[in-house]
């Protein structure tokens, strides 16, 4: 299941792509630190269809909803079939609560929200994806939550592309 390597490099998702090839070719005998092998990690096509991907984040793909109505951030891990939080491996947890922690203090910092909301819902989309949305006490769905209040309002191009700056600015500060 696990191969070694002794110039392995890991990376963000506790695999060891260094040596991958080595470890394809059959070159076993140089390896002495573990290799795990890349989890088949793909997002969901209906999260593919409807975010913009901001940031890639030790555990999580940090995506933005294409909707200019809310700030609105989902960070989904980067691990093969999860569908329910308590499905994390406990490191995998931790790290997914520590990222939505950095994902509501960047928001906060950015948008200065009256409320953060924080959400796994999963009933539309079963691949496990957590909501991180900046709420205003004048924004469209307020106090209600913000799925099916009003239509998605698609950035336009030149909004989208400074969003996607300021909300990375953001995450380089913190």
């Amino acid at each position: 299941m696990f191969a070694r390597s002794a110039d392995s490099v890991a990376c963000k998702m506790g695999c060891v792509s260094a040596c991958e090839q080595r470890v394809g070719t059959g070159k076993v005998s140089l390896l002495t630190n573990w290799i795990f092998p890349m989890a088949a990690f793909e997002l969901h096509p209906q999260l593919a269809a409807d975010t913009v991907l901001v940031a890639e984040w030790p555990l999580c793909q940090v995506l933005m909803i294409n909707d200019a109505n809310y700030p609105w951030l989902v960070l989904v891990p980067a691990r093969e079939d999860l569908r329910d939080f308590h499905d994390l491996a406990p490191d995998d947890m931790a790290q997914a609560t520590a990222e939505i922690v950095r994902a509501s203090e960047a928001l906060t910092s950015v948008f200065d929200p009256d409320k953060i909301n924080v959400a796994a819902l999963g009933n539309m989309v079963p691949q496990l994806h957590i909501h991180v949305i900046a709420r205003f006490t004048n924004d469209a769905a307020w106090p209600q939550p913000v799925w099916g209040v009003v239509p998605a309002q698609a950035y336009a191009p030149a909004a989208l592309d400074a969003r996607l700056v300021v909300l990375q600015d953001a995450f380089a500060a913190s």
